[in-house]
């Protein structure tokens, strides 16, 4: 009988789950297999290119092998250290015995013979050591690679050993990361996955890179991660996607406490659940980006006081994703070759393009739109860390009654999220006198 405890069970739950493995929230899942065959108690689990193994603990019981399924470790899991036993019933199926708060409880499961489970892969004959700024790359290309076509292999990320960079796209976005020395020359292709952004694994302590024939393989503490390199997959040629940098007519100089204000913002602008979720950027004597819901209706702006632009002024639409995710990444400046060409954001070490849409999504101004200027939001000089922002707040030629339904005058809230429902309950007054005034 092998035997874990609780406590154990629920560490190894923190990767060892379905979205760790890509896994449908309903599909069958891989086994989860325990083996103390070389004197360590080692869990590992294979699924679509991914294995994934953490050593337990040394053992000096009889050489076993157990496999349960990967839902398994929700049922027994918990925070002591009381014991899980598990063991191979005769009929094939795995029992486990464990107690809960004194209560003996026993499980048994249905699990493929351990016969036809593949081993765990062969670690490289040497490890190097590996940044963690690599591993950072390898998470932020798997939130940008997207699903395999019948052409290309874009649920892959692109590992180029001699151009020291990190590649994925999903053929309407495309990350770059470079700056990086891995082991090999050649370029290859490795499953995409949310392994490396996976919260149970220490990716903060020393990290080693290796590599074999067939798997690219790294350890971090009791962990070994190693990804199965698709030698038969093709991906698309990156270098033909970019705009060269000479094409570029416009230039955004994006701010970096506007890029911080652009992301936090984005999401809650109006629009968000339409299709494509879609922003207009304007930039034409101020750098603004505008959203309204789908259908119509008053819009809103935010104009990023802080950036500019040089070139021609432009106007386009994009999917409010990108524009955000470009602000995460740190783009100090985007490049523009026109309203229907790949968009282009740089920062140090990053590359990340994305297709606008279509001319016709592009609002043009709208005289009554609802503005946020980024410089609202600001830390003055003598302002100690940890108080909160102060509030430029636009004066009014005159006081307005605040309407029935928005709250106390003396109470407008603070932060961004109180500046835009200030702003947008600026505007209803607005409207409302706009209104009378027409009726006198």
């Amino acid at each position: 009988m092998l035997r874990i405890t609780r406590r154990q069970a629920r560490g190894l739950r923190s990767v060892f789950r379905r979205s760790t493995f890509g896994v449908a929230h309903r599909g069958p899942t891989p086994p989860l297999v325990l083996d103390n065959s070389d004197g360590r108690l080692k869990a590992h689990c294979r699924h679509a290119g991914l294995a994934v193994e953490y050593d337990i603990t040394t053992t000096h019981g009889p050489r076993e092998r157990v496999a349960v399924p990967l839902d398994a470790l929700a049922d027994f899991e918990g925070r002591d250290d009381s014991i899980v036993g598990l063991e191979i019933n005769p009929s094939g199926r795995t029992v486990v015995r464990w107690s809960d708060r004194g209560v003996p409880a026993t499980r048994d499961y249905d699990v493929p013979d351990l016969s036809t489970l593949p081993e765990f892969p062969t670690r490289p004959p040497r490890f190097e050591p590996c940044s963690r700024a690599f591993v950072e790359a390898l998470a932020e290309a798997g939130h940008v690679a997207g699903d395999d076509s019948p052409r290309y292999a874009l649920a892959s990320i692109q590992i180029r050993g001699a151009a020291g960079e990190v590649v994925a796209t999903d053929g309407c976005q495309l990350l770059i990361r470079s700056g990086f020395r891995p082991p090999w020359a050649e370029d290859l292709l490795i499953p995409s996955g949310p392994i490396f952004a996976a919260k149970g694994i220490p990716f903060d302590r020393a990290i080693l890179l290796g590599r074999t024939e067939t798997h690219v393989v790294f350890r971090v503490g009791p962990w070994t991660i190693a990804l199965e390199i698709r030698a038969d997959a093709r991906f698309p040629r990156v270098a033909s996607i970019v705009p060269d940098p000479d094409r570029v007519t416009t230039r955004l100089r994006l701010d970096t406490a506007d890029a911080s204000f652009l992301a936090d913002a984005l999401g809650r602008r109006p629009g968000g659940s339409g299709v494509h979720a879609p922003v207009t950027l304007d930039l034409n004597g101020k750098v603004g980006v505008r959203a309204c819901e789908p259908g119509g209706g008053h819009a809103t702006e935010l104009i990023l006081d802080r950036s500019d632009y040089t070139g021609i002024p432009l106007r386009l639409g994009t999917e409010r994703r990108y524009l955000a995710r470009a602000a995460r990444l740190g783009a100090v400046e985007i490049g523009f070759t026109g309203a229907d060409q790949p968009i282009v954001a740089r920062a140090e070490n990053r590359l990340f393009a994305w297709q606008p849409l279509s001319r016709e999504s592009a609002l043009a101004p709208d005289p009554a739109a609802v503005r946020v200027e980024s410089t609202s939001l600001h830390v003055p000089p003598d302002l100690p860390a940890g108080r909160p922002h102060e509030r430029r707040i636009i004066p009014v030629t005159a006081p307005l009654a605040r309407p029935e339904g928005h709250g106390p005058a003396d109470n407008p809230g603070t932060g961004l999220s109180g500046l835009i429902h200030e702003a947008e309950a600026l505007h209803t007054v607005l409207a409302d006198a706009k209104a009378r005034s027409h009726r006198l």
